[in-house]
């Protein structure tokens, strides 16, 4: 077995959100969550394409994302390629986030854009012009509509047990 998926479950489970390792990591798990869902990209580097992608070791990565996101509010963007329905209340804890003072329109941005990759509808409405995160005010707009209407909006805004218990 590679050691590409322990490797990616130990570095996002680290306590510095934000490092080069961190970054790289969630890039390699956004690699092997696409390559588990059958999607097949030339640029992966090497060690992605090597790795034996296990429905167990996806399910590892997705938990590890999950975790990483749930904790920092970051690299949502990575968890939207689960294309994972349980994942909505942690993208909604990050949209909650980058709506506070001090959020970050980038990540409020890919928060949003995950959220429908993540299968939740109606997510910029019927607009198509803020598909961008140059358009900060109408993504804070469609962000405050769906946690308005979200059941998900609703949820505990501390990480689950399960989340917090990444496999080894």
């Amino acid at each position: 077995m590679s050691d590409l998926i322990p490797h990616l479950v130990r570095t996002l489970g680290a306590t510095v959100p934000a490092s080069a390792a961190v970054d790289r990591a969630l890039i390699d798990a956004a690699f092997v969550l696409e390559k588990s869902r059958g999607r097949w990209n030339a640029a992966w580097p090497a060690r992605v394409v090597a790795a034996r992608v296990t429905p167990g070791a996806a399910a590892q990565i997705a938990r590890a994302v999950a975790a990483y996101v749930d904790r920092t509010h970051c690299g949502c963007w990575a968890l939207g390629k689960t294309a994972d329905p349980t994942h909505l209340p942690i993208l909604a804890r990050a949209l909650q986030r980058h709506l506070q003072p001090g959020g970050d329109a980038h990540e409020l941005y890919q928060a949003l854009i995950a959220l429908e990759d993540c299968g939740a509808v109606g997510v910029f409405g019927e607009e198509t012009r803020s598909r961008s995160v140059m358009h900060g005010t109408e993504n804070r707009e469609h962000a405050e509509r769906y946690l308005g209407r979200s059941a998900h909006a609703r949820v505990q805004p501390e990480p689950t047990p399960e989340l917090m218990e990444v496999a080894r």
